[in-house]
């Protein structure tokens, strides 16, 4: 014979256990948010770095380019002098 005391028992164990998966999932929830926010704030911190990067790259090649233009200037100064000298 079930008495209604074990069913209150057996209905309240059963609630215990959904509370705790539920505590459990929250946990494992909350680590996800944490994980995912540090990750942000590394592609955040990784993009800044790599646009400066390439900022700072781009002028390094438009002055390597202007220092070759001005050689070949001065080379082709140089030897239009000789030509009509």
């Amino acid at each position: 014979m079930v008495t209604y005391q074990w069913l209150l028992w057996s209905n309240l164990w059963r609630k215990n256990e959904l509370l705790e998966t539920k505590q459990k999932e929250i946990e494992e929830l909350k680590d996800k948010v944490v994980r995912t926010i540090a990750e942000t704030e590394n592609v955040m911190a990784r993009t800044i770095r790599e646009a400066e990067n390439s900022k700072k790259f781009a002028v390094q090649n438009f002055a390597k380019v202007l220092l070759d233009v001005a050689d070949n200037l001065k080379w082709a100064s140089a030897h239009a002098k000789r030509l009509f000298l």
